[in-house]
């Protein structure tokens, strides 16, 4: 987990969209 990133996005231990940047 990165901790730059909110609880709710740690939570789900995926990261977002717009850091995985393949969509």
């Amino acid at each position: 987990f990165q901790t730059t990133l909110p609880p709710a996005l740690d939570s789900t231990s995926e990261p977002p969209s717009i850091f995985d940047g393949t969509t």
